[in-house]
């Protein structure tokens, strides 16, 4: 994991974790029998090379496993933005394009919010609050205008993980 904390509350729970760059993680060739990643490959650019890098790091035998959201996921959302004017800038891995390059299972998950405020303070906490180069901060009055225009309406999210 990138974030020092998230790695110090694994590895206060008994578990080998590395805090650095997933795309240059400084380990040993044939080091693990599993390699696990959360929430975290739609963050990169180039999620699939991470995958096969990860792969020199397994023992004969050994797996990778990884959560992550795909195109798809938070097409709910996408449109929010987009019906008040403002393109929606995240994208999510294709995993179609991975046809043929391992074992890929889906799994569609739809969520209830109570409000389209409480959706956003949800993904907030995920840090996807975070900007970066692929997608920018949304405007705090931007957040706060729908806030006001969604009030008291229920939101529902799908996510492709």
């Amino acid at each position: 994991d990138a974030a020092w904390p998230m790695t110090l509350r694994l590895r206060q729970r008994g578990l080998a974790a590395v805090t650095g760059d997933a795309a240059r993680l400084p380990l040993a060739q044939n080091a693990f029998s599993l390699v696990t990643s959360s929430m975290a490959l739609q963050w990169l650019d180039h999620a699939w090379e991470v995958l096969q890098d990860w792969r020199r790091l397994l023992c004969p035998g050994g797996k990778v496993v990884a959560v992550f959201p795909v195109d798809g996921t938070l097409q709910e959302w996408r449109r929010c933005l987009e019906e008040h004017a403002f393109q929606a800038a995240f994208r999510f891995p294709n995993p179609g394009e991975w046809t043929g390059k391992g074992r890929i299972e889906e799994k569609v998950i739809t969520m209830d919010y109570p409000s389209l405020r409480h959706f956003w303070l949800e993904l907030k906490a995920t840090g996807a609050h975070a900007p970066n180069q692929q997608a920018p901060a949304l405007p705090a009055p931007f957040l706060r205008q729908l806030a006001r225009q969604h009030k008291d309406r229920p939101f529902v999210a799908t996510y492709r993980l």
